[in-house]
């Protein structure tokens, strides 16, 4: 399947019809616990969450080590929380794109897969940073050849980490210039989420996740599958897409 952003985007834009509120109440939870913590949100986030307490905290004596012991209270949860609510939040975007019943429980459908989450990040990210060590570009591509990994663990929570990079990988293989093209395509809209103090993110967030499920929909082959284009799954899809 060789889409371009444009497409990917309109998909989700129809998905989203009569479903937005439910989306961005959706997004809202998933950003607070930590789906996104390394995301320009998640940062805008951040900056306004510790502008908040500064400004709240600033006349309690010890405030800063309040703040500091907050902030990393904060961090460590979304190190554990964050992997499983991005799955969680995979899940009720696949949900959307199917037509199905949306439940806000869906965020929370992956808890039993916490442990796997932290170290498919940690493997990721190490990965990635040893492609950065020696030049930009390896590492570069490593990140985006492993883009899909937490896509592969929702679909496939019976893999093993090192089985769902891979998977993601294969998938990735020709198609890592499309989902660069596809991020790429929402500059504008995050510089209009900052523009507007975050509040733009409560509807680019809902609409970007979707229109990158909509990538990964296609690529993998679930939506030739699930939507009875095909009879055949390929090995990242199957009778296991339905939550």
């Amino acid at each position: 399947m060789n889409l371009g952003a444009y497409t990917f985007r309109r998909i989700a834009r129809e998905s989203l019809k009569g479903r937005w509120a439910k989306a961005i109440v959706a997004g809202i939870i998933a950003v607070w616990l930590g789906a996104f913590s390394v995301t320009i949100p998640a940062l805008c986030e951040y900056v306004a969450v510790v502008s908040a307490l500064m400004f709240i905290l600033e006349f309690v004596p010890g405030y800063f080590y309040i703040l500091l012991t907050l902030v990393i209270a904060i961090s460590i949860f979304y190190f554990f929380a964050g992997g499983v609510i991005r799955l969680g939040h995979i899940s009720f975007n696949l949900a959307l794109l199917d037509r199905r019943r949306l439940h806000y429980s869906i965020l929370t459908s992956h808890i039993n897969l916490w442990w796997k989450m932290i170290c498919a990040r940690m493997a990721v990210l190490f990965l990635t940073l040893m492609g950065l060590v020696f030049f930009i570009v390896p590492g570069i591509i490593i990140h985006y050849s492993c883009a899909m990994t937490p896509y592969i663990i929702e679909q496939k929570p019976d893999y093993t980490i090192s089985q769902s990079i891979m998977a993601s990988f294969r998938i990735m293989t020709g198609h890592r210039w499309q989902l660069f093209a596809l991020r790429l395509s929402f500059l504008g809209w995050n510089l209009l989420g900052m523009l507007t103090l975050g509040i733009g993110f409560l509807f680019i967030i809902p609409y970007k996740t979707l229109a990158e499920t909509v990538f990964y929909n296609e690529i993998s082959g679930r939506a030739d599958v699930f939507y009875g284009r095909t009879s055949r799954a390929d090995g990242t899809t199957g009778e296991d897409s339905e939550e």
